[in-house]
């Protein structure tokens, strides 16, 4: 049986997330070794950490409409009355969490997280000297530097490209994905 090997880059787990519809259905096949789910490190990270500062600015605002309540002409209506009482989650806590419910997530669904290596920082640092795709030669240098997790998601990429089988990259951005392209990571 032929696997076919998928790598996910971060604007796609952006708009699929794991609990998309869309995302949902690739995890049978993955669960039965036929699909082989590749997210590289830099990809989950981006998104756990822009998850977390959502779901913190959340709660943020929730505990600014409640303090909101209390004060002005709708706190007339309230005086006398005892403080209410919101118990949110800490940041720490939630912390602590995303990371264990995420490393659950993806070992029951048989991911495989693609570390950062010293290789990978050698490879995406010499693309970026040597303005390789994804970076884009008309951009001034400064502009380039917001590629720098792209050019380690594409060595990522490339890492997996000699298992046997076929390669997809689900790939939102089109520097990036022309780079996967460029490379051969998509056969």
């Amino acid at each position: 049986m032929e696997v076919f090997h998928l790598v996910i880059d971060t604007s796609m787990l952006r708009r699929i997330h794991f609990k998309h519809a869309d995302f949902q259905r690739l995890l049978l096949p993955s669960q039965m070794g036929k699909l082989k789910i590749y997210i590289p490190y830099i990809a989950l990270e981006e998104e756990r950490t822009a998850l977390l500062k959502k779901h913190m600015q959340t709660v943020e605002d929730m505990k600014a409409q409640l303090d909101k309540l209390g004060r002005g002409i709708q706190g007339m209506l309230v005086e006398g009355l005892p403080d209410p009482h919101l118990e949110l989650w800490s940041e720490e806590d939630v912390e602590r969490n995303s990371k264990d419910i995420f490393g659950k997530f993806i070992a029951a669904n048989k991911i495989e997280v693609i570390d950062i290596s010293l290789e990978h920082a050698a490879k995406a640092w010499n693309r970026y000297f040597q303005v390789k795709p994804p970076f884009n030669p008309r951009e001034q240098r400064e502009a380039r530097r917001k590629d720098i997790p792209d050019s380690w998601i594409l060595e990522a990429g490339i890492e997996i490209k000699p298992r046997k089988g076929r390669h997809c990259a689900l790939v939102g951005d089109t520097k990036l994905a022309a780079a996967f392209e460029a490379e051969g990571c998509c056969r």
